[in-house]
């Protein structure tokens, strides 16, 4: 669940509803990114020359043992949809020190790196910057495409992620609360999207 007070608005409307989803699922992560509640829909910028794009981003932990099947469903979309791709790893001690989490887990717990790709534009050859215009212009037009693509993916992850409920936990999607009914930690960066 997101922290009690979580300013939603500061969520990007991209992905927005998709943070909102997967914060009603019972065990599954408490803050929506390793250092807190932030995310990234993914990003064009024209006008930066080293850094065109930025990947879209949402990370979750979860037990690893429970909610298998909502992990199935990502990766069969990820299959679906092959610029979208999900990773886990496991969790060691550091990881519950930064999430603020008693160090003393009986049982695994697993952290997810969800991502949207765009077409690469780092390559062993030339840096971006030194692309022509005409290359940069077109690789631009391609990232705008992709972009749209992007967020008709996480549009149709986060139906997929309510279907999930509707057919696992339950029917009233919305009785799920997506927002922690008191503080339990201090520790609550801005809701920044960094460049990756």
């Amino acid at each position: 669940m997101l922290p009690k007070g979580f300013n939603l608005n500061g969520l990007e409307r991209g992905i927005r509803n998709l943070v909102i989803t997967i914060n009603r699922i019972p065990e599954v992560n408490k803050k929506t990114t390793h250092y807190g509640p932030t995310t990234c829909e993914g990003h064009v910028y024209p006008d930066i020359c080293t850094i065109p794009t930025a990947d879209g981003w949402l990370y979750f932990y979860k037990p690893t043992l429970k909610r298998k099947g909502l992990i199935k469903r990502i990766n069969q979309f990820c299959m679906e949809y092959p610029f979208f791709g999900i990773v886990s790893y496991q969790m060691h001690e550091n990881d519950f020190l930064q999430l603020g989490l008693n160090t003393n887990q009986s049982e695994r717990f697993s952290f997810y790196d969800l991502r949207a790709h765009f077409e690469p534009y780092e390559n062993e050859d030339r840096d971006y910057s030194e692309w022509s215009e005409e290359e940069q212009r077109a690789y631009i037009t391609r990232a705008r495409i992709r972009k749209q693509r992007i967020l008709e993916g996480w549009n149709k992850l986060d139906g997929r992620t309510k279907d999930y409920i509707f057919k696992n936990i339950t029917k009233d999607i919305d009785s799920l609360p997506y927002m922690e009914d008191k503080e339990e930690s201090e520790f609550m960066p801005p809701s920044l999207c960094y460049i990756l």
